[in-house]
């Protein structure tokens, strides 16, 4: 994993990941908006090129408060995780149902 060396050339602090079979979720800390688009760009190369991949869409960020939100994404990475592990079963979200039924 080059997970290491990019938390180290970017000052990031990891709470939480998930690596997922086509996806990755990760609850960082990261010191200001101009890493934080030097680090995707370089995470992101770096794992297209060693995958072999070509990314589908633009990564998906949000800004988190301490507290439920933080708590919520943690679940919600945590969940993410043992479903790609396959410890759970798969649970369709709710944002995903609404765009099926759209």
């Amino acid at each position: 994993s080059h997970w290491p060396e990019f938390t180290i050339k970017f000052g990031i602090k990891t709470y939480k990941m998930a690596v997922c079979s086509n996806h990755v979720h990760a609850i960082i800390r990261i010191h200001s908006g101009d890493l934080y688009k030097k680090f995707v760009q370089a995470f992101a190369g770096t794992l297209s090129k060693s995958l072999a991949i070509r990314w589908q869409s633009r990564p998906f960020t949000r800004l988190l408060n301490w507290g439920r939100e933080y708590d919520k994404a943690c679940r919600y990475v945590e969940q993410n995780w043992l479903e790609s592990m396959g410890f759970i079963d798969y649970r369709e979200r709710i944002e995903e149902r609404r765009r099926r039924e759209a």
